[in-house]
């Protein structure tokens, strides 16, 4: 049988446990950050990614750490599908003379019936959806400061999904909104947790793996799904082409929904 996988400061608390060190010598050895990385590179195969490519496929880290990267990249695609949706579902005016006797032209674009449809927001009114965009990232300054305090009262698991459930909820309640300000107000909402989720899910995937890993899961497989949920998105667009914004605003909520009970059920704490 293998001996546990133990680095020197890990070994001597191991000896304070077993009686052979004096337990008065407890805080000459505490528990380092060096410590906890020995324990993560030997839950993986390599130490470090042997080609950018195995890095980005997460070949070469162990099963659960691979688990794990998997399950906070998809929610880093899902993220991608809140922040963009609004792209595909404004439907701004077309090529309309809005200071003549014509009437305004609305460009069909992804969907049959967007929000400039909904609400009219054309002409004097188009600057509102461009105001909804700017809101969402506008909740972002907010969201990544609250995230940050979530995370050091209540632990990164409790408020990426805390987060994560919010931006469920709020989503869900702007397929319904009855006027843009309603509308608006919820996509700011969407923007604090959103934003938030993305942080304290991002800082999460750092913890779980070795530092020679960091670059490959960061900027590869958590970039990647999130570029992944900007096409995601888009082909639910174009499949749901002949429906409301409604229509696609109830599909991701539907994912975010599904997304939120597999973390509830998988995801440990930091």
């Amino acid at each position: 049988m293998h001996e546990p996988l133990l680095s020197p400061g890990m070994r001597h608390r191991e000896e304070i446990h077993s009686g052979e060190v004096d337990e008065t010598e407890r805080i000459k050895h505490p528990l380092t950050s060096e410590d906890i990385e020995h324990v993560l590179e030997g839950l993986c195969h390599d130490s470090r990614p042997r080609s950018l490519i195995h890095g980005i496929f997460l070949y070469g880290l162990g099963g659960s750490i691979r688990e794990k990267v998997t399950l906070l990249s998809l929610l880093s695609g899902i993220g991608a599908m809140v922040t963009f949706l609004t792209a595909y579902i404004a439907q701004p005016m077309g090529e309309a003379k809005c200071d003549s006797d014509v009437p305004y032209n609305i460009d069909p674009g992804i969907v049959v019936d967007g929000l400039a449809r909904e609400w009219g927001l054309v002409c004097a009114d188009s600057w509102k959806l461009e105001l909804i965009g700017t809101l969402f990232f506008a909740g972002g300054f907010i969201g990544v400061a609250l995230a940050g305090w979530m995370s050091d009262v209540y632990g990164r698991r409790t408020a990426s999904l805390s987060l994560l459930g919010i931006t469920c909820i709020s989503m869900g309640a702007s397929a319904m909104a009855p006027t843009w300000e309603t509308y608006a107000a919820l996509r700011f909402v969407m923007g604090i947790s959103a934003n938030g989720m993305y942080l304290t899910s991002f800082t999460l995937l750092m913890e779980w793996v070795p530092a020679g890993w960091h670059t490959c899961t960061g900027t590869g497989a958590y970039v990647l799904l999130f570029a992944f949920g900007e096409i995601w998105l888009a082909a639910m667009a174009y499949a749901l082409r002949q429906h409301n914004w409604q229509a696609l605003v109830s599909a991701v909520t539907v994912l975010l929904c599904a997304m939120l009970a597999l973390l509830y059920l998988l995801m440990p704490e930091s």
